[in-house]
């Protein structure tokens, strides 16, 4: 009756995807379930799922049902992980990537404890998140530019000076903008800008008398950084962030008098989902367009949960 059951909750948890078929290992501990493997074309390593079961030691399904729906609630419906509470045997089961299981099961961990009952209260309450965001630009060298990928950087983003001398190794790389700030405690979404009216030569000109005159343009340029999120235990947190830019430079192309067209550059980047206090999250793009050299946008991220 209880294969039954589990099949049956299974089958819900996944029909947003496909119809896989499962076999059970033995119930101990945290059980797994085999998926029929799924046509290639449309799965990839990465993105195949799984079915996990987690048995709950100390925290209730309801609860952390919740908790954990909240969390994926902010993550695209295409990636999301499906959660089902098995309320009759106290457990999680979830259907997601094997990425997503490990950070879910890490979650799990920490909230599946036992609680006193003078801390029943909230411990996220006395907690806060701080967020550092820096925004690298790097002149890529030509030949460079296949080599750099999201995951070495991401290996030498320890710090903000590990990642500035990895970049450096890259090209001419400089800080665009760096914030620090602490953000809402009820997740509200807190908006950070930065930003001047630039100057620009948008064309020249020389009379008969040789008089030169130039054209001048200003643009809008800065960065807009739109954060919320918070802890969910001392170790794990969720949250979600929208980077915004724009930024003038100038090009390879003369428009006369010795005087380059401007390149006006913009860049959304944006993250979602959960995040591991103190650990880094960097995100990455370039522009290779143009008679100009590659320039690439280094994000790099930490959330950092601290006592109050």
């Amino acid at each position: 009756m209880f294969t039954i059951r589990v099949a049956f909750i299974l089958a819900i948890a996944c029909a947003c995807v496909s119809r896989p078929t499962f076999a059970f290992c033995p119930p101990k501990g945290e059980r797994k379930a085999r998926v029929a493997k799924e046509p290639k074309d449309d799965v990839t390593e990465a993105t195949r799922r799984e079915v996990v079961i987690f048995p709950l030691k100390h925290a209730k399904a309801p609860a952390l049902f919740l908790a954990l729906s909240q969390l994926a609630g902010r993550e695209s419906a295409e990636t999301r992980p499906q959660f089902v509470q098995e309320g009759r045997t106290n457990s999680i089961i979830v259907y997601a990537t094997r990425q997503q299981i490990a950070l879910i099961r890490t979650l799990i961990e920490e909230l599946d404890v036992e609680t006193a009952d003078d801390e029943s209260k909230d411990v996220t309450m006395q907690m806060r998140t701080r967020m550092q965001v820096m925004i690298f630009e790097v002149d890529l060298m030509r030949d460079r530019l296949n080599d750099v990928t999201v995951k070495d950087l991401t290996a030498r983003a320890e710090s903000p000076e590990s990642l500035s001398k990895a970049l450096a190794k890259l090209g001419d790389a400089r800080v665009l903008y760096r914030v620090d700030q602490i953000l809402d405690s009820e997740r509200k979404s807190r908006k950070t800008v930065f930003g001047a009216s630039a100057p620009f030569v948008k064309s020249s000109s020389t009379s008969k008398d040789g008089t030169r005159a130039a054209s001048i343009k200003y643009e809008d340029i800065g960065f807009i950084v739109e954060a919320s999120g918070a802890a969910i235990s001392d170790a794990i947190g969720s949250a979600q962030l929208e980077i915004e830019f724009k930024g003038v430079a100038d090009s390879d192309i003369d428009i006369g008098s010795d005087v380059k067209a401007p390149v006006i550059r913009n860049f959304e980047q944006s993250f979602r989902g959960p995040f591991e206090s103190g650990k880094p999250i960097v995100l990455f793009l370039v522009d290779a367009h143009g008679d100009s050299g590659p320039v690439a946008y280094v994000t790099r991220i930490q959330f950092d949960i601290e006592p109050l």
